[in-house]
């Protein structure tokens, strides 16, 4: 029971792909707009797109992507062979910020607060993610698109942008079902993880014509590492919680379970939450059942933070939350009376490694502390990364060809033929799909002083994730 299959697509002509954060479920919307002109064409500029929340839980990760943006092109003094290469910096929430970036003096990147006049406020903007990717695929110029950071964003401009053919570079969204179809075998039969019609209905130009690229391993590596972090605490029974409403919660909530089996661990279903719900009867009521430890799929709510409080002190189990919980909220609603008894026990992943573990570490690190004097993030080094991967990429193009730059960046950037000589910050590589493939690692943090701090690496082997299902 429990093997979770992926079904491979047809090999991919051109191919790339991604997906980390809470989706939506609305349909994808795809771009009425005609493919414009390849950048290039009479031009010697050509541009580059990020679309990133600006407020919120992730705003502070999507910053430190877009400070590494910068530093990339500002090293490179906004040149790539014969091209001139500005940057456009969309937010994807609900009040627009535009900033375009152009060469200028050599000066350092300011690292203050933003000046611009128009701030982005809220979550993610349906709308917003929209526009931004329209404009990115108007524009003849756009080789490009950086974000979006969270699944059910990039569901959104993923098909208007592969209908345009710009490659698309996630830092995030690790929901399977924008590379694959998933689904669970059990003894009843198999059940679909994924949506029906995933990953092809991203993919407008067919499913040979990828062009999403995820930097983090997939939410089927956070499944497993999240249950091998609790295997290796002792703990044999584990129940388990999603508090997201979106697609990607939903999915990850069923790897979770359905890779149970493969670390030797027993699940035990509970009775749904609902708000009239008592969390410490709740909680004083799962104590029989005999589980030493839980999982919180989705993102913090209220209801969350009163189930773990009541969870550790009724009888003190380890519980990890997914990526949504891995943020200061989770403990800031926990009352101070209680919370030397509740923290120590909560543990929640993360896809970001600490920053010394990346290839290219020491030379990057030593480039941002001259221009930053301070210490860079994986978040920074992402951003870093993937404007170096598409600068170079810009580099290698046919010498003899500069009018298709942006189908020939595509075709570089997918079929991994960027130089990626060890100790180079852009040694990123893709599987077949688009996946981040150089390895299996997933983070665990542990909350201190309030925030969470990384805690160890977990490598998973998910050859019983990716199996062939034809």
């Amino acid at each position: 029971m429990g093997t979770l299959l992926i079904r491979r697509l047809a090999p991919a002509v051109v191919c790339a792909l991604a997906i980390a954060a809470c989706g939506s479920t609305q349909k994808p919307a795809t771009s009425t707009s005609t493919t414009p002109a390849a950048p290039g064409k009479g031009s010697s500029t050509v541009a580059i797109y990020s679309s990133l929340p600006d407020s919120g839980a992730e705003a502070a990760q999507s910053h430190q992507i877009e400070t590494g943006i910068q530093l990339a092109l500002k090293v490179a003094d906004h040149k790539a062979r014969s091209f001139t290469v500005t940057y456009h910096q969309l937010c994807d929430s609900a009040v627009p910020r535009k900033r375009s970036h152009t060469p200028t003096s050599r000066s350092k990147i300011s690292t203050g607060a933003r000046t611009d006049t128009s701030k982005c406020i809220g979550n993610w903007s349906q709308t917003r993610v929209v526009h931004n990717a329209e404009e990115a695929a108007r524009n003849p110029q756009t080789i490009a698109y950086i974000g979006d950071l969270n699944s059910g964003a990039t569901a959104l401009s993923l098909p208007i942008l592969n209908q345009a053919g710009i490659v698309q570079v996630t830092p995030g969204s690790g929901y399977p079902g924008l590379t694959n179809s998933v689904t669970v075998k059990t003894s009843k039969g198999t059940t679909n993880i994924t949506a029906q019609g995933e990953p092809d209905k991203y993919y407008p130009q067919g499913s040979g014509n990828r062009t999403l690229l995820r930097m983090i391993p997939n939410d089927l590596v956070q499944a497993s590492a999240a249950l091998k972090v609790l295997r290796k605490t002792g703990c044999q029974k584990f129940a388990a919680w999603n508090f997201g409403t979106d697609p990607e919660s939903k999915a990850l909530f069923e790897a979770v379970i359905a890779t149970a089996p493969e670390y030797k661990m027993d699940y035990a279903a509970t009775p749904p939450l609902t708000p009239k719900t008592n969390p410490y009867a709740y909680a004083h009521a799962l104590a029989p059942t005999g589980i030493h430890c839980a999982v919180m799929v989705g993102h913090v709510t209220h209801s969350a933070v009163a189930l773990t409080t009541y969870l550790r002190t009724q009888f003190q189990p380890t519980i990890v939350g997914t990526n949504g919980f891995c943020n200061a909220n989770w403990v800031r609603g926990i009352s101070k009376s209680v919370a030397k008894s509740v923290v120590p026990g909560l543990l929640c992943m993360t896809a970001a490694l600490p920053v010394k573990a990346y290839d290219g570490y020491t030379v990057f690190a030593k480039l941002f502390r001259s221009r930053y004097d301070r210490e860079p993030t994986a978040y920074n080094l992402y951003g870093y990364a993937a404007s170096e991967m598409l600068l170079r990429a810009l580099h290698d193009i046919d010498s003899g060809d500069d009018d298709d730059a942006r189908q020939q960046v595509l075709t570089i950037m997918a079929y991994n033929e960027i130089d990626d000589t060890p100790g180079q910050t852009s040694a990123f590589s893709f599987d077949s799909d688009g996946n981040f493939e150089t390895n299996n690692d997933y983070g665990v943090d542990a909350f201190k002083r309030g925030t969470p701090q990384h805690y160890e690496t977990v490598s998973v082997d998910v050859a019983h994730l990716l199996s062939s299902a034809g």
